[in-house]
């Protein structure tokens, strides 16, 4: 997902984007790679462990970890505004 320069905070979103993906690939880093369990993984990496599950499961249902398009009404905003 790809966010457009000209809004003002373009950066910030970019950067938060990123630290999420990051995190769910340390997540899976540690559950496949390092055999960790989904209890260990939580503790390693400080994240809870609800989200831990989440991520994990996602995984195996979708095989994708990125965020996707929601459907539903549009935003308020406009890129001008």
């Amino acid at each position: 997902m790809e966010i457009e320069n000209e809004i003002p905070f373009f950066e910030k979103l970019q950067d938060i984007l990123e630290e999420r993906i990051f995190k769910r690939q340390l997540i899976l880093w540690y559950y496949f790679k390092k055999r960790l369990t989904l209890k260990e993984v939580s503790e390693e990496t400080d994240i809870p462990y609800s989200t831990v599950r989440g991520c994990i499961a996602k995984w195996k249902s979708e095989g994708d970890i990125q965020d996707k398009e929601r459907p539903g009404r549009p935003s308020g905003v406009s890129l001008e505004d």
